[in-house]
């Protein structure tokens, strides 16, 4: 047995790399927006405010 026995076919695995290669870059973006919004609004100890 091989690996190329034991891999999914060739169809699939480019299936799924182009979808990573689109959702990569979204997740990422998202993410670097996430914390530009984010940023700043937080302060140490505001939690005892209530």
């Amino acid at each position: 047995l091989s690996i190329f026995d034991a891999a999914a076919p060739p169809r699939s695995l480019w299936f799924l790399f182009a979808v990573s290669a689109v959702l990569l870059p979204v997740m990422l973006a998202y993410n670097a927006w996430q914390c530009l919004v984010f940023r700043g609004k937080a302060e140490q100890g505001g939690e005892s405010n209530y």
